[in-house]
C-alpha cells in the first residue's frame, strides 16, 4: 500500500513539475525585432500594442496632418490588421519604435505602400509621440528604414509624402537624403512627394 501511494505521489509530482515548467517557460509574445539604431529598436507590431497605439494615433497634435485625423479604437484595430497583412503580403510594413534605454514605445515608423495620383509608391513613413519630438528620433529611425529598404529589400526608390505645411516631416525627409520630386494628391488631399533613388543613396 505504501509503495503504491509513493508511486502515485511521484507521478503526481512529475506531472506538476512538467506543467509548471510549461507555464513558466512559455515565452511572452513579442514582436519580431527588425532593426536597431544607436538609441532605438524597431520591431513588428503585435495586438498587445493596441493601447500604446491608441494613445499615439488618437492625439490630435500627432495626427494633425493625417488625412484620417485622430483614430479611435476601431481605427487602431484596422491599422493593425492592415499592418499584419502587409507583413504577410510584402514582407514589410509599419513597425513599433522602442526607446532602447527605457523600453518605452514612442511611435511608428516603417515602409508601406501609398497611392499618389493613381500611382503606387513605396513610402518611408514616421509618426512619433509629441513628447519625443525634436530629439532626432524620427530621422534616426527613417534613415535605418531607408537603408533597410535599399540593402535588404533591394528597392529601386523610396518616397515620403507630406502635407505642404508639415515642415517637420519635410525636414526629416531632407535629412534622410530625399529631395523634392513633385506635388501630388493623397486621398484627394494635396501633398509633396520627396524621394530618393537607389543610385543616389549608394553615394551618400
Amino acid at each position: 500500500m505504501l509503495q503504491k501511494t509513493f508511486f502515485l505521489l511521484s507521478i503526481a509530482l512529475l506531472l506538476f513539475v512538467g506543467i509548471s515548467a510549461d507555464i513558466f517557460a512559455y515565452p511572452k509574445k513579442e514582436g519580431k525585432s527588425m532593426l536597431e539604431t544607436e538609441r532605438l529598436m524597431l520591431r513588428e507590431f503585435i495586438m498587445e500594442d493596441e493601447e500604446n497605439l491608441l494613445k499615439l494615433l488618437s492625439d490630435k497634435d500627432v495626427m494633425h496632418f493625417s488625412v484620417s485625423g485622430s483614430l479611435d479604437i476601431g481605427g487602431v484595430r484596422n491599422f493593425l490588421q492592415k499592418t499584419f497583412q502587409s507583413y504577410k503580403t510584402y514582407g514589410y510594413g509599419k513597425w513599433a519604435v522602442i526607446l532602447k534605454e527605457t523600453g518605452e514605445f514612442i511611435g511608428a515608423c516603417g515602409i508601406h505602400n501609398v497611392k499618389i495620383d493613381g500611382e503606387w509608391l513605396i513610402e518611408v513613413g514616421y509618426r512619433l509621440a509629441k513628447h519625443h519630438w525634436g530629439k532626432g528620433f524620427a530621422t534616426e529611425a527613417a534613415r535605418a528604414i531607408r537603408d533597410y529598404g535599399f540593402k535588404t529589400l533591394k528597392l529601386s526608390c523610396l518616397v515620403s509624402c507630406m502635407h505642404p505645411d508639415n515642415i517637420a516631416s519635410i525636414r526629416v525627409a531632407e535629412k534622410n537624403g530625399m529631395s523634392y520630386w513633385r506635388n501630388g494628391k493623397f486621398f484627394g488631399v494635396a501633398c509633396l512627394v520627396y524621394g530618393i533613388r537607389r543610385d543616389t543613396w549608394a553615394i551618400l
